[in-house]
């Protein structure tokens, strides 16, 4: 079919124009291509054009002298193509319409460059191609090239996204393993399969799954009723993390530390800077998404299974693990289950509806990966139109990232299967992004007697609600089937909700979860109190119903997990010091720059809020950089620090809260990270490049914020009285002074005590009785100064 439609009857005149395009100079990337090219390097063999002028003046295409394949590969070798060029064909069934749409290509790696237009060099029996030159400044070093197939009408839209035949970004990844014998890349695609590129040619004909637009037999079908009773118990909670991890660390991969001197943080650099964490006190490090993935921050995964090489390879992933449990360091994979890339392999399959078996020998159907609707009127997002099919994907945040279908038992089977890959290489357990999104209220039908949960985003108004019967269902059965093979697997799961109520009941699917109301309390409610909301109440109340809640939901053994910052929220630094207006549940924080002259007050306060962090029961994590006082000042998008096209908008600012740990002061530790994605600047605001002390001097000063951390970590690992520490019954401490948080800690028969003083007057410390572990500002077991700390033990 394909082969005869070259040979499809057009008018003369689309026949000139055609063939004008195809040698047109100004349509390459690079002027000096034409000057290499003639008629044999355009399309590998000569066309010659058959006249055959019919009555109504149509007249038939050139006629392609077509090779067999092994052939055709062997011609690709010759010398009709030049060298260090990637050419990227396209063959489509009806070759009038590549008029319609052009190659929008970019360097993804090593440097996630902007993009650039291709319009067609030329054709022969491989369809369509463009011709870019891997040696040009935007192309040089790629080992990883992104590439969009666009149609040109898209570029008429006032809004949206392009409309392409992939429907979505296409990387090809290991451009320089497929480098042929006279220095060319070529790479093959088809008319509705663009998504699923080769680097060998084949002459199958065109296959569009979608060739039918009113086909509407493709929809994605489920086979599990999510909102029935779960068949399984609440699982047990790891021991391991239940009786010996107290401090964790978050690591941001790209921005932590480089081992090669590219900028990009990396596997390695983390692996040569374990010693730092080991003397942190740390007991379990959470790395960001390590897997392949399209953005720098790795929450678009495009293989599970593989790590991006931008961070290194999966010998680098099991060299870490073995290097930090010879340390006492567990680590902990950040895993994202509610959406993939729309480059992943599972969408790829889903797309062109590719069957397949599990490793049981059990089929499963692709389609059902995802969910897809048919409809000849436009949907509204969160459904997103496919490329120009009439079919649309579920995507809640975003089109490039579908949301993956939990009502299909094989998607469930797969994602159980990745966990359980990665826990063979020796791994502690997974951070779960996003916990509560695996079922959104619009995603699925809901049914009687589920739970949804209300959740409108204030500032954009979308609906981000939730099916809460659903998820929990979900976690029941993925953490028990998972902890029946490794029953010392961690869970920690992230529900970013202030609300203890609403996060309760995920301890039934998980040992942990992330405490965003102590993020928030223990400075809404201590620096800047407010009616009820006073230190002494949040310590003795709030903070004693908040673990009886968590407990109640997973028998008495929940593990709560603090954190200073993250890389979503303000900086640890920022968060203490950012002004507020409201009050209670209705507080505003506004950013507010962490300067030379403001930053002393600010770090007393990181003082007293990282201890009352630190010092609670279970696992407390540092953001890295928070040790060091980093701050995560806002800088807003300019001609120096973003693309010409964010200049004056809002997008990627939350970059500022990733920004290079700072190994030394003077930016000479080729560790120090510094890099750009998409034309967008991930380096050190003002403050931390010029007043803030890095690592080197930090760690000889006994005063400095490191030291501090040092000190506080060192309490929940010695060996004494961690257990303690770690799991110890909680109980408020009532003090009659509003501005002091203290509570207690009991494990069998031991005691600790902890005094935090919010305010700047001195107070008494309630009951304090033991042996000092530990004093700030000369606090005693009588007087409590101004922002000052007590730690007893009995």
């Amino acid at each position: 079919m394909t082969k005869n439609l070259w040979r499809k009857l057009v008018p003369l005149s689309t026949l000139f124009i055609l063939l004008l395009s195809s040698c047109n100079q100004d349509s390459l990337s690079n002027s000096s291509l034409s000057d290499s090219l003639n008629s044999d390097s355009i399309s590998g063999e000569s066309s010659e054009i058959t006249s055959n002028t019919s009555a109504d003046e149509e007249s038939i295409l050139p006629s392609i002298s077509e090779l067999p394949p092994a052939e055709y590969e062997d011609s690709l070798d010759g010398d009709g193509w030049v060298d260090g060029y990637l050419y990227i064909h396209y063959l489509r069934s009806d070759p009038l319409t590549y008029d319609d749409y052009f190659v929008w290509a970019w360097q993804k790696v090593p440097s996630d460059n902007e993009g650039q237009q291709f319009n067609w060099s030329g054709y022969d029996q491989a369809g369509a191609y463009v011709a870019i030159n891997l040696e040009s400044a935007d192309f040089l070093g790629s080992t990883k090239v992104g590439f969009l197939i666009v149609t040109k009408e898209s570029l008429t839209k006032s809004a949206g996204m392009w409309e392409s035949d992939s429907g979505g970004d296409v990387y090809l990844s290991n451009i320089n393993e497929n480098v042929r014998p006279n220095g060319t890349v070529h790479v093959f695609t088809t008319e509705g399969r663009s998504a699923e590129p080769s680097y060998i040619y084949s002459d199958e004909e065109v296959n569009n799954p979608y060739a039918d637009p009113s086909d509407s037999s493709m929809e994605s079908k489920n086979n599990i009723n999510s909102s029935a009773p779960s068949l399984y118990r609440v699982p047990p909670t790891s021991p391991d993390f239940l009786n010996e991890a107290g401090v964790g660390y978050q690591i941001q991969v790209a921005s932590f530390a480089d081992s090669n001197e590219d900028g990009l943080g990396d596997i390695r650099g983390i692996i040569n800077k374990l010693d730092y964490i080991s003397d942190l006190n740390v007991d379990v490090i959470w790395l960001t998404p390590v897997q392949d993935c399209e953005s720098y921050h790795g929450y678009d995964t495009i293989n599970f299974f593989q790590v991006d090489a931008r961070f290194g390879s999966l010998e680098d992933y099991r060299e870490l693990i073995q290097v930090a449990h010879s340390k006492g360091i567990r680590v902990l994979m950040d895993l994202v289950v509610n959406h993939t890339s729309k480059n992943h392999l599972w969408f790829k399959a889903s797309a062109s509806l590719a069957m397949g078996t599990d490793i049981n020998g059990n089929q499963i159907d692709y389609r059902n990966f995802y969910h897809w609707k048919y409809s000849l009127t436009p949907l509204q997002a969160p459904w997103y139109r496919y490329a120009t099919t009439n079919y649309y994907y579920y995507g809640k945040f975003g089109s490039s990232m579908p949301e993956l279908n939990y009502d299909y038992q094989g998607t469930r089977d797969a994602m159980l299967d990745v966990a359980k890959f990665w826990l063979g290489f020796g791994l502690d357990g997974f951070r779960i992004d996003a916990v509560k999104h695996i079922y959104m209220k619009d995603e699925v039908e809901t049914v009687s007697g589920d739970v949804l949960k209300d959740d409108i985003d204030p500032s954009t108004g979308v609906d981000y609600s939730t099916n809460q019967t659903k998820n929990l269902h979900f976690f029941r059965e993925f953490s028990a089937k998972l902890k029946a093979l490794y029953p010392n697997t961690f869970i920690v799961g992230e529900n970013f909700d202030g609300w203890d109520a609403r996060i309760a009941p995920y301890y039934q699917g998980m040992d942990s979860q992330f405490d965003f109301a102590a993020y928030y309390h223990f400075v809404n409610n201590t620096f800047y109190q407010s009616g009820e909301n006073k230190a002494n109440v949040e310590a003795t109340d709030k903070v004693s119903n908040k673990y009886n809640m968590f407990n109640t939901e997973r028998n008495d053994r929940a593990i709560n997990s603090g954190f200073t910052s993250n890389h979503d929220v303000e900086r640890m630094l920022n968060h203490v010091n950012n002004d507020r207006t409201g009050i209670g549940a209705t507080v505003s924080e506004q950013h507010t720059a962490i300067t030379a002259s403001n930053a002393p007050n600010a770090l007393e306060k990181a003082r007293l809020y990282a201890a009352t962090l630190i010092l609670q029961p279970g696992l407390t994590f540092i953001y890295y950089g928070d040790e060091l006082g980093m701050s995560g000042n806002i800088v807003p998008n300019n001609a120096e620090n973003a693309p010409e096209l964010a200049i004056g908008e809002d997008y990627h600012l939350d970059r500022w809260y990733r920004q290079p740990m700072k190994w030394d002061s003077n930016d000479s530790d080729p560790a120090n990270t510094a890099y750009t994605f998409s034309g967008y600047q991930v380096a050190w605001d003002d403050y931390n490049r010029n007043a803030l002390k890095g690592v080197d001097l930090q760690e000889g000063d006994n005063n400095s914020l490191l030291n501090f951390f040092q000190d506080l970590t060192a309490i929940k690992s010695n060996s004494a009285y961690y257990e303690t520490f770690i799991r110890g019954n909680y109980a408020g401490i009532y003090n009659g002074n509003e501005n002091v948080f203290s509570f207690s800690l009991t494990y069998e028969t031991h005691v600790a005590r902890v005094y935090i003083n919010f305010g700047l007057a001195s107070a008494t410390p309630s009951g304090a009785t033991g042996t000092i572990l530990y004093s700030y500002k000369n606090a005693n077991l009588s007087s409590l100064p101004g922002q000052s700390i007590l730690v007893t033990y009995q």
